[in-house]
């Protein structure tokens, strides 16, 4: 190992997240049908240029995001991480209305919005607002 990655100091750990990133959780666990204290933070750990979080109720799942990153970028990385998280264990979440596939979570440098991935005029909804 590198002396100089063995002697760099450790990035500091917290329990809080801040209010842009439990809104945007609470906006994913919504439309992702998980219990939102499935998403309570274990750890956090912020650097100058990222933050990570270790969630409760999903065992080796770390959430990753800017530091500064508006609600809207937040709550499109947090639901795709999570959308992936689900994907790799097999589950479908959210299923597109009619559709065999997962719907896609997308920004479009203004709203985060889940979008039918084969026909977006067939669904478009801001996420948190997905009428299961």
């Amino acid at each position: 190992m590198d002396s100089w990655y063995a002697d760099a100091p450790s990035a500091p750990a917290q329990s809080s997240i801040s209010g842009a990133e439990a809104a945007a959780l609470a906006r994913v666990a919504r439309d992702l049908r998980v219990e939102p204290s499935e998403l309570d933070p274990v750890r956090v750990t912020v650097t100058d240029h990222e933050v990570k979080i270790e969630l409760r109720g999903l065992p080796g799942k770390r959430l990753a995001c800017g530091p500064r990153e508006s609600l809207e970028e937040l709550t499109w990385r947090f639901a795709d991480q999570l959308q992936e998280y689900f994907l790799e264990a097999g589950e479908v979440r959210p299923a597109c209305p009619g559709h065999p596939h997962p719907l896609d979570p997308v920004f479009d440098g203004v709203r985060a919005e889940w979008v039918c991935p084969k026909d977006d005029s067939h669904l478009r909804v801001p996420i948190g607002e997905l009428q299961t």
